[in-house]
């Protein structure tokens, strides 16, 4: 096949122009972001403390950036069913994900066919990190991890769990605490924390875990105990609750982290707007107050370069505790 030669400058010159043109148009769209109503996928239960940092998040964002955010809940599978929605919509700006330690870290740990990788969402920023209590029904004889230690020390285990589904942050927890069998845990999947925190409140299991700020909130209710906390150090919204390294737990880690993506490949420009508007919203001291309400040790305090560090290092302890309690997603 023949190609005449002097036909080379002038499509070099056109493919010039339309990339030229392509940089022209992101650089517009950049700029004029956002220029309709952007959704937020939560991919946790309703009620759950990222869904209700999420609905802070969004509240915040519409002011902000003067168009609606909205949350749309899209729970199942250990959050990967919201999680990969979000991962295949466009690299827009227009589609925002939460994240924490399920979907970024423990999912990829456990599960081949996730629909996502965590290289699919940039992370934009940290809500913060918060700490879990593991909770008791309120028929449950034992007032403390260390009672319930001694208890199955003396044969008496069996103790039914609920977690937030299979291998999810309250599965890796349960199964940290059960090594060697400690405790013969039955594990009882829930679609999130929500409902398992219900299911422990009405008796339905013996143990779950929540966050610090939910479980304040039961405590409040005396519809469960608080047995411990997995912050390195006693809460002081709950100074009679032990640590859990207290109880001779020390290689246990419970807690969680929450944050804020979007679909990796987008325009930095948008990213940073995205950034310096959650940067402002954590600015509002009415606003700060009500995620610290949530559990939250502290707000913010990462840049995203440093949040995408710490999703890495943290992740692979997470995975080394999936593999020493053999955890999956069945």
């Amino acid at each position: 096949m023949m190609f005449n030669l002097k036909f080379i400058p002038a499509l070099i010159f056109q493919g010039a122009l339309c990339s030229a043109l392509g940089l022209a148009v992101n650089a517009v769209w950049a700029q004029d972001y956002p220029h309709k109503p952007i959704r937020l996928v939560a991919p946790a239960s309703v009620g759950s403390t990222s869904d209700l940092a999420a609905r802070l998040l969004a509240a915040g964002l519409t002011r902000k950036l003067g168009q609606p955010v909205v949350v749309e809940n899209k729970p199942g599978a250990n959050t990967a069913i919201g999680t990969a929605a979000a991962a295949r919509a466009p690299a827009d700006g227009y589609t925002l994900v939460m994240i924490f330690v399920d979907n970024m870290s423990l999912n990829p740990a456990i599960r081949n066919d996730l629909g996502y990788k965590p290289a699919d969402l940039d992370p934009v920023a940290i809500v913060g990190q918060i700490p879990l209590v593991i909770l008791g029904a309120p028929h449950l004889p034992y007032h403390s991890i260390k009672e319930l230690k001694a208890a199955a020390m003396q044969g008496k285990n069996g103790f039914s769990f609920g977690t937030w589904g299979n291998g999810s942050v309250a599965h890796v927890v349960g199964a940290m605490l059960d090594e060697n069998r400690k405790f013969n845990f039955n594990y009882v999947p829930f679609t999130g924390s929500a409902p398992s925190t219900n299911a422990v409140m009405g008796g339905h299991v013996d143990l779950a875990v929540a966050t610090a700020g939910t479980a304040e909130t039961v405590l409040a209710s005396n519809k469960a105990k608080a047995l411990a906390v997995g912050s390195a150090k006693r809460l002081p919204t709950l100074p009679e609750v032990p640590t859990l390294a207290e109880a001779g737990f020390d290689n246990v880690q419970a807690i969680q982290w929450h944050g804020l993506a979007v679909r990796a490949g987008g325009d930095q420009k948008i990213i940073l707007k995205l950034q310096d508007a959650v940067a402002s919203i954590y600015a509002e001291l009415d606003t700060r107050e009500r995620f610290l309400k949530l559990g939250y040790e502290d707000i913010g305090g990462m840049s995203a370069a440093q949040f995408k560090g710490f999703i890495d290092s943290t992740s692979l302890a997470w995975a080394k505790a999936v593999k020493a309690g053999n955890i999956t997603s069945d």
